[in-house]
C-alpha cells in the first residue's frame, strides 16, 4: 500500500476524535514515512546496500556518466551521493530534513481533512 494513501486513511479514520496526541501521531507517522519513502525510491532506482544492482536504472545512469567521462565515474557527481546513500543510508541532516517535510505534509493533509 502506498504510504501517502495509508496517511489519508489513518486520518480519515482519527478525524471524528482528534486529541492533541493523535496530532503528534499523525505528525510524527508523515515524518516517518517520508524518510520511508525516500530511501525505498532510491533503492528502487537500484541503489541497494550492496552496490548498484545489475540492470538498473542505477547501473544505466552509471554507465552515461561513465561513458561521458571517458570511462571513469568521477567522485562527487549524483550518481557516486545516491550510491553513497543506497550503502551507507542517509546523514542525519537529510533525515532531519526529510522528517520536517513529512511533518508539513501530515499536517496540511490533516488540515485538508480537518483534523487540525
Amino acid at each position: 500500500m502506498n504510504q501517502l494513501t495509508l496517511l489519508i486513511l489513518i486520518c480519515s479514520f482519527s478525524a471524528a476524535y482528534a486529541s492533541p496526541n493523535s496530532k503528534v501521531v499523525l505528525m510524527g507517522l508523515g515524518a516517518a514515512l517520508t524518510i520511508y519513502a525516500a530511501h525505498s525510491f532510491i533503492a528502487a532506482l537500484g541503489f541497494t546496500a550492496t552496490g548498484i544492482a545489475a540492470g538498473s536504472w542505477a547501473a544505466t545512469l552509471m554507465s552515461i556518466i561513465a561513458r561521458f567521462n571517458g570511462g571513469a565515474v568521477p567522485p562527487g557527481n549524483f550518481v557516486t551521493i545516491l550510491q553513497s546513500i543506497g550503502t551507507g543510508g542517509f546523514a542525519f541532516s537529510t533525515i532531519v530534513m526529510l522528517g520536517v517535510i513529512g511533518v508539513l505534509l501530515a499536517t496540511i493533509i490533516s488540515i485538508k481533512l480537518n483534523i487540525f
